[in-house]
Parts: C-alpha cells; sequence; structure tokens
C-alpha cells in the first residue's frame, strides 16, 4: 500500500509540475505565430515588391539616346 501512495504522489508532482510548463508552452506558440505574421510576411511583400520593381525597370536605351 505504500509503494503505491508513493507512486501516487510522485505522478501528481510530475502533473504538478508540468501543467505551468504547457501553459509557458501555448504562450510561446502563439508569440512565435505573431511573430512571423507581423515581420515574416511584411519581407515577403517587400522581397515581392523588388521583384516587381526589378523587372519592370527599363533595361534598354531610348531610341533618341543611341
Amino acid at each position: 500500500m505504500k509503494i503505491v501512495l508513493a507512486f501516487g504522489v510522485c505522478v501528481a508532482l510530475i502533473v504538478a509540475s508540468a501543467l505551468p510548463g504547457i501553459g509557458r508552452l501555448a504562450r510561446l506558440s502563439g508569440q512565435m505565430k505573431s511573430m512571423y505574421f507581423d515581420n515574416t510576411v511584411p519581407i515577403e511583400d517587400i522581397s515581392r515588391s523588388c521583384e516587381h520593381a526589378a523587372t519592370s525597370t527599363r533595361t534598354e536605351p531610348k531610341a533618341d539616346e543611341t
């Protein structure tokens, strides 16, 4: 009986110490999503703008410049 009680106490301690960690991981996950959508997506938009500017830039001289 003592061993079952000791095992139960150990399980309770493990669960009690794991719950705050799980809560922190959930909060960290939310922060990582926020960081991705707030920073990485705008960087992608800048990249698209630069690609558009590079492809739409005139590279050949005008007829009067030759």
